[in-house]
């Protein structure tokens, strides 16, 4: 099975913000998104870690007001002090939402676990090129119907992510004396080479996008066929060949 990146909360820039106006801002969002958003409200992050959310909020409001107003001896520093409590509450709270939005039961995708994290108010890193991987191997199913038609199906569940998918069909060579084995099909990076010792009808078909069903036309109605397929994302990273299945004539 593919492995499905995580989304990740972008750090760096509440971490390095000097400006305590944003970092009372980002904190106001995280509490209330957070107490709001089914994902994270209690008990999957508790009452009482939003009940210090609201202690560190508080204590930074208050030291801004003194050093504006120039009371209880308020001072930059303790601003400061403050702001690093908040960036402490900040940082333990995206660990929470990390675990929580990239649980499979929440998330199929990355992209899925990145909105995620957008729904507790924290800002996420950006994806990679290739945050899809590697396509796990495909699963197949089939039908032949009159006229020489074939369909086939994808039958992985909807976490699966492909950008491209590749179906082979290839005619099982006819009963003789002696018997003739069926055609060998093999791919390398994404080139399909097909091996028989006998003449065989082959069909290939690649369809971009997400599309789980294929048709052929053409197939001899008197011979049966062996439907194999790989999924792609970009050009590099192929998947295994699908295990092989029959449709019978």
């Amino acid at each position: 099975m593919a492995v499905i990146k995580q989304g990740k909360v972008k750090r760096s820039g509440y971490r390095e913000e000097t400006n305590h106006g944003k970092i009372v801002a980002l904190i106001s969002k995280c509490l209330a998104a957070g107490r709001g958003a089914v994902l994270y409200k209690d008990p999957n992050i508790s009452a009482l870690f939003y009940s210090d959310g609201d202690d560190a909020k508080e204590a930074l409001e208050k030291a801004m007001s003194d050093y504006k107003n120039r009371t209880n001896g308020g001072s930059i520093l303790n601003i400061e002090n403050k702001m690093a409590l908040v960036v402490i509450w900040v940082d333990s709270y995206a660990d929470q939402v990390e675990v929580i939005a990239n649980d499979p039961a929440n998330r199929t995708t990355q992209q899925e676990a990145v909105a995620n994290i957008g729904l507790a108010g924290l800002p996420a890193q950006k994806m990679g090129k290739n945050t899809k991987g590697k396509p796990a191997k495909p699963v197949l199913t089939g039908e032949y119907f009159s006229g020489g038609i074939l369909k086939i199906k994808l039958t992985n569940g909807r976490a699966y992510q492909f950008t491209s998918i590749t179906y082979v069909a290839v005619s099982i060579p006819p009963a003789s004396d002696p018997a003739v084995a069926p055609a060998v099909v093999t791919i390398t990076g994404d080139q399909v080479s097909v091996k028989c010792a006998a003449a065989v009808q082959v069909m290939s078909k690649t369809i971009k996008g997400k599309s789980r069903t294929a048709k052929f036309v053409g197939a001899d109605p008197l011979l049966s066929y062996n439907i194999y397929a790989f999924t792609q994302n970009g050009k590099k990273l192929v998947s295994e060949i699908s295990a092989v299945i029959t449709v019978n004539a």
